[in-house]
């Protein structure tokens, strides 16, 4: 009976820890040619989610992009919406939005053609990158 409830225990342990990776880390494909030479498309990009004052100038992000899912702030939601991953080129002076570049600029649609973009709006910070062989 002991084994069982240990058991049973470490399983719920197990199951918590993952439940809590996944809502701090996020598995994304990179697609296009905005991030080149630094991302390629078929590239993988581990996203750590942080909060939008945690933002920096020079990190590459993940966000929504513009013109896609209203004006929400990022909640849990991944899957089935747009996203850009691009290079933060500026935080906001008025707090609250950063300005996006892709490493490619004659490939890439960013805050070149649509302003600052505002910061809740960023989902994370990549912390790994899973190069296409």
């Amino acid at each position: 009976m002991i084994t069982v409830v240990a058991t049973g225990l470490a399983v719920a342990i197990a199951l918590l820890t993952l439940a809590g990776v996944r809502r701090r880390y996020v598995l994304v494909a990179v697609t296009g040619s905005s991030m080149l030479p630094t991302l390629a498309a078929g590239d993988r990009v581990v996203v750590r989610r942080v909060r939008p004052h945690r933002v920096r100038p020079g990190n590459v992000v993940v966000a929504r992009a513009p013109g896609t899912g209203g004006d929400a702030p990022v909640r849990r939601r991944v899957a089935g919406e747009t996203w850009l991953v691009k290079r933060v080129a500026a935080v906001g002076s008025p707090p609250g939005t950063v300005v996006l570049h892709g490493d490619n600029a004659a490939r890439s649609r960013d805050s070149w053609h649509w302003g600052p973009l505002p910061a809740d709006r960023v989902l994370g910070v990549v912390v790994t990158v899973f190069h296409r062989r």
